[in-house]
């Protein structure tokens, strides 16, 4: 199948593109809508022409712009358009939509007695039809416009509208291939196709990012495609690209603005990404409430896809802004989204009582108050029992500067599932139930100085940001409120172990019994020291013996099996024969040595802890058996991979992949 779309897109590539007439009606005939919007260019230059009107709004509609189209027909009759012109684009947009229950061919003869041109009147009958899943009155229509125009792409595109419609996905692909090929100029049935390979039960990204990528070539006045493709180059991990593609549009809409916005969070820049939630006017809770209100309100009127789609913007915008450092507003915006998503599942199964007790006054009372929010945007949030984090609880700073830097990812609790957790890949650290990683004592746990050097530099190659800004008295106050949690979650687990233990056994353990059972698995001990050979060694770490000499360690001792090996049969990339999870059971993505910055440190001292106490927690092992001259040869072979100098951050999506083996 990846041969087949590749010969017919290459067929499309060679074809001429001289079909029918530059002119606006040659254009709008031949499929080539975007190339219409951009001959008429705006309705200032087409004057009151309603022929060119009637083109610029049909354009509209068949790609579906028809807020546009309302916009255009609002403001039309005061640039001299005709009434009737008007009127007809606007019965032509409610038939799109489905707006109409007249029979096909009824409606098709009142459409052309108020002017429409036979062409239009069928594209927006077999799209309405489509909307109400009318398949049998569309085969109909179908049928009647085939005998007359055998050969029309348009009657192909809508079959395969219409197998998708089905289920029929197979036959979809099939339609929109054969349109393309009849008419390389068919902007629709790219715009069909790319959507087909992002939506089918198998999606196949690769495809849709080679469709779209002939469809901006193409047709580069579509903005749709634009945005399109850039997320298509998203969801592929390829962002640079994407960028480049939003850069062409020339006047960015606030959907442009903010697939810009997800692309710079994806990219790690971000503070960009919060700058331009800013230009798309996301920036303060009034904003944010006002988007979250209204999906509430979609929810509430049976729109619940659109709902999803808004409520998951937020989501997304919102942990932008915790990243980028705006973690007030962000957990704002994610205490707002939680109360109306509440409010929905509560209204939902309130549905569902009252349609077995339609007469309860109290069940009625309820959905009143459940819905109150959807009449009036904005009110009773954080009351009635629900209330935001305070930030300024008396005399512990520590909470309060916890829960405006960390709770986002890890969570109020510290169990590493805050309102951001799930977006990110890897899952934030769960203080409760798993070890520090980046540590450096003997016995592997992480002293107070390990986890302030890992809040100010943070995680590279992680969605944990540096916290350079915090002065060392915030820093230590941080690391305390973490040892809390810590504390908290040791004794969450001795009580489990205390609870199956003999009756008699358990009522022997004494308090002295737990503090000595805590220090055990929460006091560091004595620092791993360098060895002596270091100091002797260090000035001929970079030498090639040295680092040849470590480079067969590494093999020998298997580390390539999880970490990507230059000049060898595992160049290609890193090795997904095997799953990685950590002791909690969820993926872990081993580190890139060739392309990624390194988690704790880049330096040969913080390489050669991590090599000999491992990285607890995860699958990596701590390195035993070997002499500390060869430990040092590894070092040295490790440390002169993280040289490259184009080595970047991944995105969560590009870790995701990875790990999926993708």
């Amino acid at each position: 199948m990846v041969l087949l779309v590749g010969a017919a897109l290459l067929v499309l590539i060679n074809q001429s593109d001289g079909q029918g007439e530059n002119s606006p009606l040659g254009l709008y005939e031949s499929g080539d809508l975007s190339a219409v919007l951009g001959k008429i260019k705006s309705v200032e230059d087409s004057g009151a022409d309603s022929d060119l009107q009637l083109l610029l709004a049909g354009s509209l509609r068949q790609l579906g712009q028809i807020e546009k189209l309302r916009q255009w027909a609002s403001s039309a009759e005061d640039r001299g358009v005709s009434a009737e012109s008007i009127d007809l684009a606007k019965e032509l947009a409610d038939v799109h939509v489905g707006a109409s229950d007249e029979t096909p061919m009824r409606l098709l003869r009142e459409l052309q007695e108020q002017g429409a041109r036979l062409h239009d009147a069928r594209c927006a009958i077999a799209n309405g039809l489509l909307v109400r899943n009318d398949f049998a009155g569309l085969e109909r229509l179908l049928g009647d416009w085939q005998k007359e125009h055998p050969d029309s792409s348009q009657v192909t595109y809508i079959r395969g509208l219409m197998a998708m419609s089905k289920a029929k996905f197979s036959e979809a692909e099939k339609w929109f291939l054969e349109s393309i090929e009849n008419n390389p100029r068919h902007e629709l049935s790219y715009l069909a196709l790319s959507e087909y390979y992002s939506q089918s039960p198998a999606a196949q990204p690769e495809k849709g990012l080679l469709v779209l990528r002939e469809l901006v070539r193409r047709f580069p006045q579509n903005s749709e495609a634009l945005v399109r493709y850039a997320r298509s180059c998203r969801e592929l991990g390829q962002v640079a690209e994407g960028l480049e593609a939003l850069d062409q549009i020339q006047s960015p809409e606030i959907a442009d603005i903010l697939e810009r916005a997800e692309l710079q969070l994806d990219s790690g820049n971000f503070e960009r990404s919060a700058e331009l939630l800013g230009q798309a006017q996301l920036s303060s809770p009034e904003e944010f409430i006002a988007m979250i209100d209204a999906a509430f309100s979609m929810s509430m009127q049976g729109q619940g896809s659109a709902a999803q789609s808004l409520t998951r913007r937020a989501s997304w915008c919102a942990t932008s802004l915790a990243l980028a450092g705006y973690t007030q507003l962000a957990r704002t915006v994610f205490e707002f989204t939680l109360d109306r998503i509440a409010r929905t599942r509560r209204f939902a199964d309130l549905q569902i009582q009252m349609a077995l007790y339609p007469n309860d006054p109290s069940l009625q009372n309820a959905v009143a108050e459940i819905v109150a929010p959807a009449a009036n945007p904005g009110t009773q949030f954080m009351s009635d029992g629900y209330h935001a984090l305070d930030d300024n609880q008396p005399g512990n700073p520590a909470a309060a500067l916890y829960a405006e830097h960390c709770h986002i990812c890890h969570g109020s609790s510290g169990d590493g599932y805050g309102p951001a957790a799930r977006h990110l890949f890897p899952l934030p650290r769960d203080f409760r139930r798993e070890p520090m990683r980046i540590v450096s004592a003997v016995n592997r746990l992480a002293t107070d100085q390990d986890i302030a050097r890992t809040i100010r530099l943070g995680m590279p190659g992680s969605s944990m940001p540096s916290f350079s800004e915090l002065s060392e008295t915030e820093v230590n106050q941080l690391v305390g409120h973490v040892r809390q949690f810590q504390t908290a979650g040791l004794q969450e687990q001795f009580q489990r172990e205390l609870a199956n233990l003999p009756a008699d056994t358990a009522s022997a353990v004494s308090a002295s019994d737990f503090e000595e059972w805590l220090a055990v698995r929460l006091d560091a001990g004595t620092a791993l020291s360098l060895p002596d050979e270091w100091a002797v060694l260090k000035e001929e770490l970079n030498s090639q013996e040295i680092v040849n000499e470590g480079r067969d360690l590494f093999r020998r001792v298997g580390c390539q099996q999880c970490h990507r090996v230059p000049d060898s049969a595992e160049a290609s990339a890193v090795s997904s024969a095997v799953k990685l999870f950590d002791e909690l059971g969820r993926p872990v993505v081993a580190r890139d040595l060739l392309n990624e910055p390194y988690r704790g440190g880049d330096e040969e001292e913080d390489i050669y802890r991590r090599v000999v106490l491992g990285i607890p927690g995860t699958p990596h092992p701590a390195l035993q058996g070997q002499s500390d001259s060869d430990l040092l040869r590894l070092v040295a072979y490790v440390r002169q991979l993280a040289t490259k100098p184009d080595r970047r951050l991944s995105t969560n999506y590009q870790r995701m992949q990875r790990w999926s083996g993708n």
